[in-house]
């Protein structure tokens, strides 16, 4: 990891993550062509290699086999890095940074990235969004 990702991982983690208090209840993900949609009771979710122990099979070179979650802590949906190279986070429209082995909850909208940096052309992006909504809808 590059000074530059250790500055800034570091700068959201102590700054912003504590500040997080997330009311959604949902997450919807976005994965080539796929759309799926889980609530906080359906969670946790693997994403990773292994096609027998994942939810969400992400076949790359930097992705490790049980790569990171999508999990619920203190009641906030977020991703929950288990990974070699870490998992890449772009939230909105802030600076993308990365987790090593610890839990970032998500809000808004965003894209999940394993294991190397954000490239435009990248077709193993992950895009989230987070929702707030009743269970009758």
């Amino acid at each position: 990891m590059s000074d530059r990702d250790q500055t800034v991982s570091a700068k959201y983690n102590t700054e912003i993550k504590n500040k997080i208090n997330s009311p959604a209840t949902h997450i919807e993900l976005f994965y080539r062509g796929k759309e799926m949609s889980y609530r906080k009771t359906d969670l946790p979710k693997l994403i990773g290699r292994d096609e027998r122990a994942c939810d969400i099979i992400v076949n790359t070179d930097v992705a490790s086999r049980k790569h990171c979650a999508i999990v619920v802590q203190a009641n906030q949906i977020g991703v929950l890095d288990r990974s070699t190279n870490g998992t890449f986070l772009r939230v909105g429209r802030a600076e993308p940074f990365v987790i090593k082995n610890r839990f970032y909850p998500l809000v808004g909208q965003g894209h999940i990235k394993l294991g190397g940096q954000f490239d435009v052309d990248d077709k193993d992006i992950i895009y989230f969004r987070m929702l707030s909504k009743s269970d009758e809808e």
